[in-house]
């Protein structure tokens, strides 16, 4: 019993960290669980996929694919907090407009957004649109199990820069720093053969490689931040969601065209 609780508060707690939704009853954040709620991310990432995949499906009969295609995406921001969008504009100013680590560091610090995280906010928001609903017109069944899938590979990712790189910022006082480096790797396994089992089952037999791209972009993003930053940073993590996400809809809609006689 005590184990199974202790497993409820980890999940609670990763579900308050990854989300705006308060959670009904008495379930406080206790931020020394992260290490261990972590584990829970990808679980996060389905619910939310769900969710969204659930906005795609109510509202494809009313408003059409492209309007509830990006009412779904909507969804998914106001379900997060924009958090992820957040990360993915402040890497993208930090590590295009600084020119050493210690500048890009900076950059990444500060809450106002440049030009290049704006331009980056543009085109990965245009991007999913217009996957998500290129989706949706072939097949709304393939696009909400995409919505699922994606979510959950993007929240993956972020699991697994956490388990495999260091804290960026070295100096001055920062919690976040404990909670990388502290990761099971059974987990992390067991996280990728699940979600590899999800894609093969949203592509289809025929597509078995569809999750492939994906996680190919969590190793590029690993020697990226590794390269650029020597760790990595919240921001970085939330980048990491929506490149994941992106470059999975990517390779299901060119892997559809392929297939497609």
């Amino acid at each position: 019993m005590r184990a199974l609780t202790a497993l409820a508060q980890d999940s609670a707690v990763a579900w308050m960290f990854m989300t705006r939704v308060p959670l009904p009853g008495h379930w406080p954040y206790d931020p020394a669980r992260l290490p261990r709620a972590a584990h829970f991310f990808p679980a996060i990432g389905l619910i939310v996929g769900a969710i969204c995949a659930g906005v795609l499906a109510a509202l494809s009969p009313y408003l059409g694919t492209p309007l509830a295609s990006l009412a779904s995406l909507l969804a998914g921001v106001l379900l997060t907090g924009a958090m992820h969008e957040d990360g993915l504009a402040d890497v993208a100013d930090g590590l295009f407009g600084g020119t050493n680590r210690e500048r890009k560091l900076e950059i990444m610090r500060d809450s106002r957004v440049g030009a290049f995280g704006v331009l980056a906010l543009v085109f990965t928001c245009a991007a999913r649109w217009q996957l998500l609903s290129a989706l949706s017109a072939h097949s709304l069944t393939t696009a909400c199990g995409a919505l699922i899938c994606a979510h959950a590979l993007g929240r993956y990712s972020a699991l697994v820069l956490m388990a495999t790189l260091p804290y960026a910022r070295a100096e001055g006082p920062s919690k976040a720093r404990d909670w990388f480096g502290q990761y099971s790797t059974l987990i992390l396994c067991l996280w990728a053969v699940t979600l590899a089992l999800l894609a093969w089952v949203v592509g289809g037999q025929k597509l078995w490689y569809i999750s492939l791209p994906a996680f190919a972009v969590i190793a590029a993003c690993f020697r990226w931040f590794r390269k650029e930053l020597g760790g990595v940073t919240g921001d970085c993590l939330g980048a990491s969601v929506l490149l994941t996400e992106i470059v999975f809809y990517t390779a299901l809609v060119a892997a559809l065209k392929i297939a497609t006689p």
